[in-house]
C-alpha cells in the first residue's frame, strides 16, 4: 500500500498544500528551490543517528488506503518509515501499530517511556 503526490492532492485540496509549501500556486511548488527545500525540511531526511530513541504510537487509524484528510494525516504508515528510518540510522525506537501487527513496546506504555526517558 502507499499513495502518491494526487491522493495527498485530492485529499487535502490544492490551497491546503500550498498554504503548508508556502508557495502561491503548483508551478511554484515545483520550481528547483521549492524541491530543494522541501528535500532539506523532510523530516525523515532530518532523522540521524545521534538522535534520541523514539516512542512511535499510532493505534486509532486503520492500515486502508486513505479516504479522508484524517486518515492521511494520521497514516500508519508515517510511522512505519520513521521506524524503519530509524532502524537504519541505529535510533533506538519503540513501535506500536496495531494496525500493521508492529508492537515492540515489551509492555512499555508511552507513560513509562517517558518516566524513564526523564529519570536518566
Amino acid at each position: 500500500m502507499g499513495f502518491n503526490f494526487d491522493t495527498i492532492l485530492n485529499l487535502v485540496g490544492e490551497q491546503t498544500l500550498l498554504k503548508f509549501y508556502g508557495v502561491n500556486s503548483m508551478s511554484e511548488l515545483n520550481t528547483t528551490a521549492i524541491q530543494q527545500d522541501r528535500i532539506k525540511l523532510d523530516m525523515i531526511n532530518l532523522l540521524t543517528s545521534d538522535d534520541p530513541e523514539l516512542y512511535l504510537l499510532n493505534s486509532n487509524n486503520d492500515y486502508v488506503y486513505p479516504t479522508t484528510n484524517t486518515q492521511l494525516l494520521h497514516h500508519p504508515l508515517h510511522s512505519k518509515v520513521l521506524m524503519d528510518k530509524a532502524i537504519i540510522e541505529n535510533v533506538p525506537v519503540v513501535v506500536y501499530l496495531p494496525s500493521m501487527n508492529i508492537d515492540t513496546r515489551n509492555g512499555e506504555s508511552i507513560l513509562d517511556f517517558i518516566i524513564r526517558k526523564t529519570e536518566n
